[in-house]
């Protein structure tokens, strides 16, 4: 789309995948990936993972233009309910139900399924994070966010379960869309912050 996009990723797989697709990707670790200023960042499903939080979002804005956009998807996962807990186990159960999901061990959906979706699954692993709420705290201490939404995250547990054909493309298209449809406040652990780096007296610029 006319846009010169460098991608980052610690594992030397997803950064072969990438460059097949013609995309300039790289093998680094962030904050100690260092580049030129940038237009625009996104972390995407990795700031949750990023410690020390606030170092990283200070080199984020270190990298980001004046007048550029912090871009973060993320997810609330110490926010999770047992409403949403018991409606994603039922539907992986009925996805089980049709042969349409991979062995995949390791992938979370399918330890959910053997947990029988015990909401104490998803607990786990919280200490191990940082929560929305402090990324949304570290981004506001050098950012002005201009944008909260929640946003459907479930149907990305079940990408990591169906063949990489255009029926698990199917899949995961109607799962999003059913998630979307049945989500509200409380029930999408999905988070997507929109920012603009603060100058130093306190506001964005424009």
């Amino acid at each position: 789309m006319g846009h010169e996009v460098i991608a980052i990723d610690t594992l030397p797989e997803s950064i072969d995948a990438a460059k097949e697709l013609g995309v300039d990707a790289r093998v680094a670790s962030f904050p100690a990936f260092d580049e030129a200023p940038f237009d625009v960042i996104l972390f995407t499903r990795s700031l949750h993972h990023i410690r020390p939080l606030r170092t990283a979002i200070d080199q984020a804005h270190r990298l980001i233009k004046p007048s550029g956009s912090l871009l973060v998807e993320d997810f609330a996962y110490s926010d999770t309910n047992e409403h949403t807990t018991a409606w994603f186990y039922r539907l992986l159960q009925l996805l089980e139900a049709c042969n349409v999901l991979l062995p995949a061990e390791d992938a979370f959906g399918r330890k959910l399924l053997k947990g029988g979706g015990d909401i104490s699954l998803w607990r786990d692993h919280v200490h191990e994070i940082n929560t929305a709420l402090e990324v949304s705290q570290a981004i506001s201490e050098r950012f002005e966010i201009l944008q909260t939404e929640v946003a459907p995250y479930l149907y990305r547990y079940v990408s990591a379960l169906v063949e990489d054909s255009e029926q698990g493309g199917q899949i995961i298209s109607r799962v999003l869309d059913l998630e979307q449809e049945t989500g509200r406040e409380g029930f999408l652990i999905g988070r997507r912050f929109v920012a603009k780096p603060k100058t130093p007296g306190g506001t964005a610029s424009i």
